[in-house]
């Protein structure tokens, strides 16, 4: 009887202990997590290009000064992601006082044109977001294209065949390293592509041929008329094979 009375103490007595060390780390714990190691200090964004961190931040909802476990990273998922140019938003912590967001933008190709309708495009011709205009600092392809938005906000355009030849040639002006030369594009005429470079030159493309083989052939030709300091004139791909430089200023 004596021995099971003391097996019992003995067992009471390690209860106690293990719940007693429980508490204080679990106070611990507490203590750690509340204290200032934990507060957010940096908000790092990655991969964003179109949209401005400030402008990430600002639709996350974070605040800074905040403890960091206390975030729902789902919900400034969310949030991020209501912007029509997030493809991916993933957001995490780093310990001790760090949030990282890391951004996927869609790749806005183009800035579609139609009368005194505006809109950017991703690259599969998917609607982004419609503009009032030309901004100062727009670097994309401007296009002269039939097309409208309706109620729903889906980008419709008049002619789906015009559609696919437009993503097409973005695809290979941005594959022969001709993009960033070119201004604008008019896809409204439907035998004949325009397009017009930052240097003023025009360029004339059949829109029944080789679309690939012209675009590699206007690449040589801008190169060599860079090379002789030419910053004007048309030159026409309309003639099957042949290439026809006019110097006449294309402005």
């Amino acid at each position: 009887m004596k021995n099971k009375k003391r097996r019992k103490k003995v067992n009471l007595n390690k209860l106690i202990l293990i719940l007693s060390m429980l508490l204080m780390i679990a106070i611990g714990t507490c203590a750690i997590l509340n204290s200032n190691l934990f507060i957010v200090k940096t908000i790092e964004i990655k991969g964003n290009y179109e949209i401005s961190k400030e402008d990430i931040i600002k639709n996350s909802g974070i605040s800074k000064n905040k403890n960091i476990f206390t975030y729902n990273l789902k919900g400034i998922k969310r949030r991020i992601e209501k912007n029509p140019y997030m493809e991916n938003v993933n957001v995490k912590i780093k310990i001790p006082n760090k949030l990282i967001i890391n951004i996927e933008e869609k790749d806005n190709v183009a800035l579609l044109r139609n009368d005194k309708s505006y809109c950017y495009i991703d690259k599969y011709g998917e609607l982004i977001e419609k503009s009032q205009g030309i901004k100062e600092n727009n670097d994309k392809i401007i296009v002269d294209i039939n097309y409208n938005i309706n109620d729903e906000n889906n980008l419709i355009f008049k002619d789906e065949d015009a559609k696919k030849r437009l993503l097409y040639l973005l695809s290979l002006l941005d594959n022969n390293k001709v993009y960033k030369k070119v201004k604008n594009i008019n896809l409204k005429e439907k035998s004949i592509i325009t397009m017009n470079t930052k240097d003023n030159i025009k360029i004339l493309l059949s829109n029944k041929d080789d679309l690939d083989y012209n675009i590699s052939r206007v690449n040589k030709i801008l190169i060599d008329l860079q090379s002789k300091k030419i910053n004007h004139g048309i030159i026409d791909l309309t003639y099957n094979n042949y290439a026809l430089y006019n110097p006449e200023n294309s402005r």
